[in-house]
């Protein structure tokens, strides 16, 4: 759509800002509103779309496109049979948006290793100095924070209010930071491990247990995938099919401890109160037998707290049912698209982990970090942000296009991992 003079500056734009709105977010929530958008205007104009219909084909025979095309597609009954129609449309295209960003994003900036550095720079400088912000508020100096965003402290008010959708967003971050610094080598692996070290002394502070959960959950999706690296295909077929089975084993377990409704009280609770307070363990039991009650389409993206009853105080407890939403994204999506929903959703993401797995096997170092991100993203959201948060999925998709377009274009890499 450009011409190319003008198009190099909006390739230096959008890798600028890439690299700088996830670390922006020291400042809130409202910087993704805004750049994010901005990212994927200049996208489509810089991205080379095709001509004809014989890519989008070619996408489609990938697992992974075909996965999430008929996830998106079985979410469309949700959509209509919502309890808002317009909010939950508004909410599956601004998913399908994102979806679409990650994508042409990983491309353009996959065009030139020139202007992926220019992304990574910025990412681990804007790290570290968004990093350094946020703990000095924490730790020294907490009016620190009032020069970068608009906050009021004192009293019960302390920049752990502010900071604690901050503090998500670390373990997220630390392994593409890291990558990025032995990416680039030298200074760079300095900042890199300042920015992931003040990323976990933010965790810290904030005292935010969703996201020490994704910090194991990187951990061991990188873990397992450095493991079964060199392993045969029978091994790791096998892995798969035993992460699969404790995965529905947990979820059962985890169902069959969820107070009945009506709610009796906090002093019903089954699962340990350090692990699950006894709040979430409320809205878990409530969300999940209201989803029972449109088992399989749901009640609409993110229509948790409109369902009835979830205003009504918990007894015991006080505070409502569903604030704002779930608190946990399978149940969340069981309860808003239903089974017919959650179970696609599910097949993409698997999708997505083989096809990243895949590509590190066959050397792609991006991959590797990219599946650190996957483990902290999903894993702190079992207990932690709506999963159709905007600024949430901001943050993956971005991420992720940043890790995949360091690496080797899919099909060179995928032949390399099938000749092995």
């Amino acid at each position: 759509m450009l011409a190319p003079a003008q198009r190099i500056h909006v390739l230096r734009a959008i890798a600028v800002l890439a690299g700088l709105v996830i670390p922006l977010l020291v400042i809130g929530r409202g910087a993704a509103s805004i750049l994010v958008p901005v990212i994927g205007g200049l996208t489509a104009l810089a991205l080379h779309w095709p001509r004809g219909p014989e890519p989008l084909r070619a996408a489609l025979a990938r697992p992974l496109a075909a996965a999430l095309a008929a996830m998106f597609a079985l979410w469309l009954p949700a959509v209509a049979g919502s309890l808002k129609p317009g909010l939950s449309l508004a909410i599956w295209l601004q998913a399908a948006g994102l979806v679409l960003l990650a994508a042409c994003l990983a491309r353009v900036l996959g065009e030139s290793p020139a202007l992926h550095r220019w992304a990574l720079r910025v990412l681990l400088a804007a790290a570290a100095i968004g990093g350094a912000i946020a703990a000095v508020s924490l730790i020294a100096w907490p009016n620190l924070l009032a020069y970068v965003r608009p906050v009021k402290l004192g009293g019960a008010l302390t920049p752990v209010n502010y900071l604690k959708s901050y503090a998500a967003v670390m373990p997220c971050l630390a392994p593409v930071l890291l990558w990025a610094g032995f990416r680039l080598g030298g200074f760079w692996r300095i900042a890199a491990a300042a920015g992931a070290i003040l990323g976990a002394l933010i965790v810290h502070e904030t005292g935010n247990k969703a996201a020490m959960a994704g910090y194991a959950g990187a951990l061991a999706f990188m873990a397992v995938a450095l493991l079964l690296k060199s392993a045969r295909p029978g091994l790791r077929a096998a892995a798969g099919a035993a992460f699969a089975v404790a995965a529905a084993a947990l979820v059962w377990f985890v169902v069959a401890q969820l107070p009945p409704m009506p709610y009796p009280g906090p002093g019903t609770s089954r699962l340990p109160t350090w692990l699950v307070d006894a709040h979430r363990q409320a809205i878990w039991g409530f969300v999940f037998d209201k989803a029972l009650e449109r088992p399989w389409f749901g009640w609409g993206p993110s229509m948790a707290n409109f369902m009835p009853g979830a205003d009504d105080a918990v007894p015991g407890i006080g505070q409502s049912f569903v604030p704002l939403h779930a608190h946990n994204w399978v149940l969340q999506l069981f309860n808003d698209v239903g089974a017919l929903g959650l179970l696609p959703a599910l097949a993409a993401l698997a999708a997505l982990l083989l096809r990243l797995d895949r590509r590190f096997r066959a050397g792609d170092g991006g991959a590797l970090a990219a599946l650190g991100l996957s483990g902290a993203f999903f894993v702190s959201m079992l207990a932690n942000f709506s999963v159709w948060q905007g600024w949430w999925q901001s943050v993956f998709a971005v991420l992720l296009a940043i890790a995949l377009a360091g690496g080797e274009r899919p099909g060179r890499a995928e032949a390399r991992a099938a000749h092995r």
